[in-house]
């Protein structure tokens, strides 16, 4: 079998740069040869985002004498034609080079014309020529001219140059700025406009382009609908790839199918490469293993297929041939390559893992389970990162046939089919649904299925949604149902669109760009030609993409308006967290009023802004204070308030329970954001200390009574105490702990001492 030839186009550019160039053409004043040059820029710019193989050339016109046509009638000393073309850029895929060749290189000429009936025949000369020695798929030539540069021909020469278009294949296009449009391509096709200034030059040769785009098929663009379709970037698209299965329902019925991509996710650009910035190499990954912070050198990069694998979940974990983890300081760190292998941590216990111990679950099939009422498949069920088409094999007249039945019989019922699919021997199994469907065509409707995946159990969230009162307070008035109504008819898309543009529909699915892609090009595109300039914001007419249509906002206002009148809404703000935590402190204080006089004075007063450890005045807030500011970790901190609720408990005469709660309270609060492990560990030393010390009437008040339980993994991700468990915590029994229980330092009895005196 033949080599498959490369699906590429050729695409050669004639712009005019000479003096009739520079003119005023838009409402901005910018010129012809301004606005050209930019689409020009453009077009470079698509074809390199799209990394297609798509080759292009660039001919000026105006500029000096340099083109194969010339060289040619001077070899055969011919009278000179051809003047003032040159091939600036050779038919080769567009690189940044050229981009910025044409950016800074291609200059206004302001000496010389040319002809552009000329530059047409060399374009077709330069396009048989590549097509000689290379294979494209099509051959086009966009001419860019304003057409008021003075032209000299025959008849002859026109025919021969509608000829060499026809005969090649080459499709004209033509950018110019006295262009207009009707609307009805049809019957009314694009053609030029008559203002008052034009020459008879123009006016001729706007006729005679107008006769050959006529006879070549080829199209008139207005330079302004040339810009707003360059702006934006598209990704190329193919043609999707048959993937062939046997579709079988039951052990009779079997038929060839082919499963084609209709949507799916996929990137909009390739891979970002890293390089060096200073010299230009590519960045290369290399993996090392390190144990004890020392360098394990292997034969070769033990794992690296697991590392990059997306299958392959988990830490990367190295093993010897005992599966024992290399964890001994003392053994040899040169370990052989082929006594390593890979496998998971599940939390401090290591598994090892091999590919062989995969299991196979089966060859490639898509075959049937059972069949549903498409009222019960909900779109909720429904996963995967898009959808599929399944169509009969087209070289199968049986299996067309049984096809065509099979999905009339689910239409004409209103079923659809649950089957497994299984991609290829090496992949897991899939429950998809198959949903019968036609296409638009009204005169031949061709049958299809529809495939989309189904979630498993394992898979499935079960989400449970608080109930709506339906009482008569909050039941809607007809009125208000009416203005709902009313608000969504002011807001329907499939109106919404700019008529102009011929779209009535706005957001439709086979138009709508994603304003991040076009933005992030536009970036790439600005970095490679202006390297040392800051990036940009994102563009107005970018954001404005997905943004609500005018014509929407306009319908909707007074509707709006209304609605706001007539739906009285209340702002419910929730308390933050240290909101709750002040309010539970305010309580407590309230409810412990006359524990002590020496210590409610301690609370009234301010903390001393050049604290810088945790005292016995207000440990609460002071722990909150020298961890906000920044003085002391909350390890060290959370040392401190423990020592000191420690003294305030066990060897005060009187344990000082407004202290010791706002402390316990303040401990844990900061605890379930930080570090729940250090406030667990405590306050089960705290309670085995309490109730051996007889103290359980306390136990009950502070802790129990108060909430101070043990953090639950409900409060804080970086806990692992479960409901159960913090339920028994609060029964009034010692629980045994590794932990020695905390003892305050002897030195803090004097300052103990001197605040009870």
């Amino acid at each position: 079998m033949p080599p498959k030839k490369a699906q590429k186009d050729a695409l050669l550019i004639i712009f005019d740069c000479g003096p009739d160039s520079n003119v005023t053409s838009s409402k901005d004043g910018e010129t012809f040869f301004s606005r050209a040059k930019k689409c020009i820029m453009q077009i470079y710019q698509k074809k390199i985002f799209e990394n297609s193989n798509d080759e292009l050339g660039l001919v000026i016109m105006g500029g000096d004498t340099q083109n194969r046509m010339h060289q040619k009638i001077l070899a055969e000393n011919s009278e000179s034609t051809y003047h003032n073309l040159t091939e600036v850029l050779e038919m080769k895929i567009p690189t940044w080079d050229a981009v910025r060749f044409i950016e800074r290189e291609i200059e206004l000429c302001e000496n010389h014309r040319a002809d552009w009936i000329e530059a047409i025949l060399l374009g077709l000369d330069i396009l048989h020529d590549m097509s000689m020695s290379r294979f494209y798929q099509k051959m086009k030539i966009i001419l860019l001219t304003t057409f008021a540069s003075p032209i000299s021909y025959d008849r002859e020469q026109i025919d021969e140059l509608i000829g060499g278009i026809n005969e090649n294949g080459v499709d004209l296009i033509v950018i110019n700025d006295n262009i207009e449009y009707n609307g009805d391509f049809t019957h009314d096709p694009p053609h030029f406009s008559q203002p008052i200034d034009k020459t008879q030059t123009q006016d001729s040769s706007e006729k005679l382009i107008e006769e050959i785009v006529d006879q070549t098929k080829g199209y008139l663009c207005n330079i302004e609908n040339a810009e707003l379709h360059l702006v934006y970037f598209e990704k190329k698209k193919v043609k999707g790839r048959p993937n062939p299965y046997t579709f079988k329902i039951g052990s009779q019925i079997s038929m060839d199918v082919v499963e084609y991509v209709k949507v799916t996710e996929t990137k909009f650009l390739d891979p970002w490469k890293s390089i060096n910035t200073t010299t230009g190499d590519d960045v290369e990954r290399k993996i090392k293993y390190y144990q004890n912070d020392k360098e394990i050198k292997t034969a070769g990069a033990v794992g690296a297929e697991h590392e990059t694998s997306p299958d392959f979940i988990g830490a990367n974990l190295l093993l010897d041939s005992s599966d024992r983890p290399l964890q001994n300081a003392q053994m040899e760190v040169d370990e052989p390559v082929h006594n390593t292998i890979t496998g998971y941590m599940y939390g401090s216990t290591p598994v090892p893992y091999e590919p062989t111990i995969s299991q196979s679950f089966g060859e490639k099939c898509l075959d049937c389970i059972n069949f549903s009422e498409r009222k019960y498949m909900l779109s909720e069920y429904f996963t995967g990162k898009g959808c599929h088409v399944i169509l009969p094999k087209l070289t199968s007249k049986s299996s067309i046939k049984k096809f065509a039945t099979i999905v009339r019989a689910l239409y004409e019922s209103n079923y659809v089919i649950i089957a497994r699919k299984m991609y290829n021997k090496h992949s897991s199994p899939k429950i998809v649904a198959l949903i019968p469907e036609y296409t638009d065509d009204h005169e031949d409707p061709k049958p299809y299925l529809t495939m989309i995946g189904l979630h498993f159990y394992e898979d499935c969230v079960d989400i449970k949604f608080p109930s709506l009162k339906n009482t008569k307070k909050n039941k809607p008035s007809d009125d208000q149902l009416q203005l709902m109504e009313d608000l969504i008819n002011s807001m329907d898309l499939m109106t919404a669109g700019d008529e102009k543009s011929g779209n009535s529909e706005a957001f439709s699915l086979n138009k709508t760009l994603n304003p991040v892609n076009q933005h992030v090009c536009r970036m790439i595109a600005h970095r490679a030609l202006r390297p040392n300039e800051p990036l940009q914001e994102i563009s107005e007419e970018l954001a404005k993409l997905i943004d609500v249509p005018d014509k929407i906002k306009a319908q909707s206002k007074d509707i709006l308006l209304k609605a706001k009148d007539s739906f009285e809404l209340q702002e419910i703000t929730l308390p933050t967290r240290m909101e709750k935590l002040q309010a539970q402190l305010k309580k407590i204080e309230e409810k412990y009023p006359d524990n002590n006089s020496n210590q409610n004075n301690d609370q009234n007063l301010p903390v001393d802004s050049q604290l810088n450890h945790v005292t016995t005045a207000n440990p609460g807030e002071e722990f909150l204070f020298l961890i906000d500011r920044g003085v002391l970790i909350f390890d060290a901190a959370a040392q401190q308030l423990r020592d000191i609720l420690h003294n305030l408990t066990f060897k005060s005469f009187d344990p000082l329970r407004l202290k010791i709660l706002k402390g316990i309270v303040s401990y844990r609060y900061k605890a379930i954001e930080v570090n729940p492990q250090s406030y667990n560990e405590f306050i089960k030393n705290y309670k085995n200390e309490l109730l051996s010390k007889g103290m359980h009437d306390f136990f009950t008040e502070m802790i129990v009574n108060e909430g101070n339980g043990l953090i639950l993994s409900s409060e804080s991700n970086l806990s692992d105490v479960t409901l159960e468990a913090g339920e028994e915590f609060l029964k009034s029994i010692p629980i045994a702990t590794d932990v020695p229980l905390i003892q305050a330092p002897d030195d803090d009895d004097s300052e103990l001492m001197n605040l009870l005196e």
